[in-house]
């Protein structure tokens, strides 16, 4: 088994990939979104791919639509990486922040939280892995076309806002943002002492179809977070989301072996 890089802390990796993917359908009534395959190798492989690759030896895979063929495409290792998986029973009812409270148990280590239906290169997980980051996030320039997670920083690329940007958004706002890639680094400290007991609040709440980005926004704008960005701008990564997202996807990454960073399109 591929060891612990020297200086780096032992990161678990948590993968949410319980939705149903609906934009995609009828293409995903029978195989769940983060297994369709970009050029050959479903979304998922990559990812614990690149985390194998990136030294991380651990990983909770959150899985709900068509589970059995998650586990059956994966198994319990893969690239040197242990998997282990989280069932959610009301996947189709319920948004990531559910998921994300699905793997608490898993939570009691350093993590790297990852959304599955992100296909991207390694180079991603090698930045955000830097020994002198502690909670970090990976981001790209945010383009006129873009939705979803979005972040402010200062000079320092210390996180001061973050929000969900909604397609209307004028382009003047979005030139302010860096949008998230959905690749995110949090330490077990962080995790048992904010964002899960804000989590916990939130569907205490009853707001269950909530992003648990927007838990991480509230801790935010309560200040003391110290979360910082880390850019990855011209590095390959894609969120599929819908038709358009996968037909790009194939382009984007035509050459699946290369690790030659190129200019992205990056996905709500």
């Amino acid at each position: 088994m591929m060891s612990t890089i020297p200086g780096r802390r032992s990161e678990h990796a948590i993968i949410l990939a319980a939705g149903k993917g609906e934009r995609l359908l009828p293409i995903t009534a029978h195989r769940p979104k983060p297994l369709l395959p970009v050029n050959g190798t479903p979304i998922l492989r990559n990812c614990v791919q690149m985390l194998g690759a990136s030294g991380i030896t651990k990983a909770t895979i959150v899985i709900g639509h068509l589970r059995d063929l998650v586990v059956a495409e994966l198994g319990s290792t893969l690239a040197g990486v242990e998997i282990d998986y989280v069932p959610v029973e009301n996947y189709q009812h319920t948004n990531n922040i559910v998921s994300l409270w699905a793997a608490r148990d898993h939570l009691c280590n350093d993590v790297v939280l990852i959304e599955g239906d992100v296909f991207f290169d390694r180079v991603i997980l090698d930045r955000l892995l830097s020994p002198d980051l502690v909670n970090a996030v990976a981001v790209d320039r945010m383009e006129p076309h873009m939705t979803g997670a979005a972040v402010s920083v200062d000079e320092e690329w210390c996180i001061q806002a973050l929000s969900i940007v909604p397609a209307q958004a004028g382009e003047s706002r979005k030139k302010e943002l860096w949008k998230t890639i959905n690749i995110h680094r949090f330490c077990r400290e962080f995790m048992q002492r904010s964002l899960l007991p804000e989590i916990e609040r939130t569907i205490e709440a009853g707001n269950t179809y909530e992003f648990y980005e927007c838990a991480l926004a509230r801790l935010i704008a309560r200040g003391g977070s110290d979360l910082r960005a880390v850019p990855c701008p011209n590095i390959r990564w894609i969120e599929i989301d819908d038709p358009l997202d996968y037909a790009v996807a194939q382009l984007l990454f035509i050459d699946k072996s290369s690790e030659e960073t190129r200019g992205a399109y990056y996905a709500s």
